[in-house]
């Protein structure tokens, strides 16, 4: 199987293989539900599932993000799972993107609606899968040949310019309400920074 001169080849692990069809038709699912209007029930779209037991958005959005940060975190304790640079730089990115997402829950997001403890959930799970097998798939590569175009020193300048620059575009969006209460639910086209670039921001 030809694999990119900037991947590594899939490793040959029958659990990653069915992991990754699994997700493939998981995720073909969820876009073709969002296009038949199913969107999970969180946000502005809460109220158009419903039925489910609800939490309210912040604390649906830590019950998200927490699982995968503590997964993220936790590979660094357990022996021989984080060996070498590569796999250093994917737990520590994988961290800090989830502890910025938490961070920004409780720090910068303003929450008026809830979200069904069964999205909660389902998000939670699709991250901490994610998580754990990016981690375990770079494990399963640690004896492979690096790939012959490096783009690990690019791949670290454009995680952090995405990272600082998904921090300052939320920021944005947590001013366009009108108080920390939530009284102003209505939707809003965000402005400034990159929002003025696209037609249908967030």
């Amino acid at each position: 199987m030809w694999t990119p001169p900037f991947l590594y080849p899939p490793p040959a692990s029958v659990y990653v293989t069915a992991v990754s069809a699994v997700s493939f038709v998981w995720l073909l699912k969820l876009g073709l539900s969002e296009l038949r209007g199913e969107h999970l029930a969180y946000s502005k779209f809460c109220h158009v599932v419903g039925g489910g037991a609800l939490l309210p958005s912040r604390v649906g959005m830590l019950v998200a993000y927490v699982p995968a940060l503590v997964a993220a975190a936790a590979s660094f304790a357990v022996p021989g799972v984080v060996e070498g640079t590569r796999a250093q730089l994917l737990s520590a990115a994988l961290a800090v993107h989830f502890l910025k997402r938490i961070l920004e829950v409780l720090f910068v997001h303003r929450y008026s609606g809830k979200m069904e403890l069964a999205t909660a959930d389902t998000i939670s799970c699709s991250y901490l899968l994610g998580t754990v097998n990016m981690i375990y798939a770079l494990r399963l590569s640690r004896d492979l040949q690096d790939p012959a175009i490096d783009l690990l020193r690019p791949g670290v300048f454009v995680f952090a310019v995405g990272i600082a620059g998904n921090v300052y575009h939320h920021y944005l969006l947590s001013r366009l309400r009108a108080d920390s209460r939530g009284g102003d639910k209505g939707y809003k086209i965000p402005k400034g920074g990159l929002f003025e670039l696209v037609t249908c921001p967030h």
